[in-house]
């Protein structure tokens, strides 16, 4: 019995050591192919991307120079556009359009975005943003239907980038879930809409079934825009009990540098959040009132450093009166308070030796 019992055994680690050197050469030769294939792809993408720098430069020359790309190459090349498309500006990124199109690029992109692999969606939506096609613009508001988050903010982004945003309530819907905090992809493309979104995005602090994280990321967009129209509904909620609310807003306030603010801005200076105190003080200092001066005054000396550093370059910017109450403060005030003054004015070549 113990004969027949080790007979088994042997036989067992006898087909586990067969199957141990199969699959070992199996990836050898797995390995050998790929890097042969690896090297193929690296050596035809390099030819790939001289011809196309050369038809950027030469475009008489693209529909002689098509015969030169196959079939196959459509894969390789959407990776060498991609890369080009981020380093060329103006007339040469047109001629880069124009190139892609030529080479079937654009259909090859709305048919990746069906492709099972969501990375080869996302960058095929991501290109799309270079193609001002009406079929362009249906299939990617389709892919803000995609089930990947990546693909629907690539998708959001083109659109934004064609100007072809219909609504941003469909961009909130496509990009915002359950998460509190916006990515900086999503950020990104809220601040990408342009000004004619104004009143959408204005909308949007208005109603309370948005989610907060719309309104912060429509905050941060209306700031950017630099539209005064939005001043009346960032006022009011700029003391909105979501501490991220109060944040944008007041940011976006001292974006904006409306006299309107002056009096919520001194509230904020007296903010639980040092986030929220930091952001009055540099409003305060854009503003250029002088009657911010004793509020900046009270920041110089608060905990926090950021916003005693805020606090002193919003006194320089307020120009005379704020420089003699840095001086002052430099040689008699607290601790804290004085060495900021202090460095500050020696920043700008001011600090009494």
């Amino acid at each position: 019995m113990a004969d027949v019992f080790l007979k088994l055994v042997w036989q067992a680690s006898s087909l586990l050591a067969v199957l141990s050197v199969i699959v070992t050469s199996l990836l050898v030769v797995h390995r050998f192919f790929r890097n042969r294939f690896d090297l193929r792809d690296t050596n035809r993408r390099r030819e790939l991307r001289r011809l196309a720098v050369h038809l950027v430069n030469n475009p008489e020359q693209i529909i002689e120079a098509r015969k030169q790309y196959g079939k196959s190459d459509r894969r390789l090349l959407l990776g060498v556009f991609e890369e080009m498309r981020k380093q060329l500006k103006g007339e040469f990124a047109e001629r880069l359009n124009s190139l892609m199109r030529i080479m079937g690029l654009m259909t090859e992109c709305l048919e990746r975005l069906n492709h099972p692999i969501w990375y080869r969606r996302a960058q095929a939506a991501e290109l799309l943003g270079n193609f001002n096609d009406p079929n362009v613009v249906l299939a990617l508001y389709r892919a803000l239907e995609d089930r990947r988050l990546e693909v629907r903010i690539a998708a959001a982004r083109s659109l934004a980038r064609l100007q072809s945003v219909q609504s941003v309530r469909e961009i909130v819907n496509a990009l915002i879930g359950r998460q509190t905090d916006p990515s900086l992809s999503i950020t990104e493309v809220f601040r990408s809409l342009g000004a004619q979104h104004i009143d959408e995005l204005r909308e949007l602090l208005k109603d309370r079934t948005v989610p907060l994280t719309a309104k912060v990321l429509a905050i941060d967009a209306l700031g950017r825009l630099g539209s005064l129209a939005a001043v009346e509904e960032l006022l009011d909620i700029y003391d909105h009990s979501h501490l991220p609310i109060r944040i944008a807003a007041m940011q976006a306030l001292s974006r904006l540098g409306d006299p309107r603010t002056l009096s919520a801005a001194m509230l904020a200076a007296n903010d639980a959040a040092w986030e929220v105190r930091a952001q009055a003080a540099i409003c305060l200092g854009r503003i250029g009132s002088d009657e911010a001066v004793p509020v900046l005054q009270q920041l110089l000396a608060d905990d926090q450093w950021w916003v005693r550093y805020h606090a002193a370059q919003a006194l320089y910017a307020l120009g005379h009166r704020g420089v003699l109450c840095l001086r002052a403060i430099s040689e008699e005030g607290q601790p804290d308070a004085s060495n900021m003054a202090w460095g500050v004015l020696r920043e700008k070549g001011l600090a009494m030796v």
